[in-house]
């Protein structure tokens, strides 16, 4: 039985929600686990996060742009086949967007840079991953087997680790 799109968008965010990524972040300390020996506190504030979650969701809307605009040029077949469908792509709608979009995030990522450690910032675009599962069986009819699914909540899993430091 194939889970729906609904179901792993739930999931997604009940993940999210348990690992506590959704709420105010600056400063927060998380209760200790009863069996471990330190706490838990968010290396990135609430306000960066949001700002990268932002960044994220531009540069995977970007990503569906061009693959959009790709579609509607063709498969490239061969390295020959390559340059004219290329040239073939450039003044297509969809990937003039994609292109616009992947220079703005550019932007943005400078902004992220100069506010997050990139130890913190760049395993983030791990959720990129997380979210182009959904839309691309929304929009291109991709297939979403459960391993794509067990994957992005491991995705889900290490971006939470990465966005907490534990202090003993």
């Amino acid at each position: 039985m194939r889970p729906s799109v609904k179901f792993i968008l739930e999931s997604c965010l009940s993940l999210l929600r348990t690992f506590c990524i959704l709420k105010p972040c600056t400063g927060e300390v998380i209760p200790p686990l009863p069996h471990l020996s330190y706490t838990m506190t968010f290396a990135i504030s609430f306000k960066d996060f949001i700002i990268l979650f932002c960044n994220v969701l531009l540069a995977t809307s970007g990503h569906f742009l061009l693959r959009a605009g790709m579609r509607r040029v063709g498969r490239v077949e061969s390295l020959s086949d390559a340059i004219p469908k290329l040239l073939h792509a450039f003044p297509n709608p969809f990937v003039i967007g994609g292109i616009a979009v992947f220079g703005f995030t550019t932007l943005v990522w400078l902004v992220i840079l100069s506010r997050v450690n990139l130890s913190i910032a760049y395993p983030m675009i791990g959720l990129g991953y997380v979210l182009s599962i959904p839309f691309a069986h929304i929009f291109f009819k991709e297939q979403v087997t459960p391993f794509r699914i067990i994957g992005a909540i491991l995705i889900c899993i290490g971006v939470y680790f990465v966005a907490v430091g534990m202090n003993e």
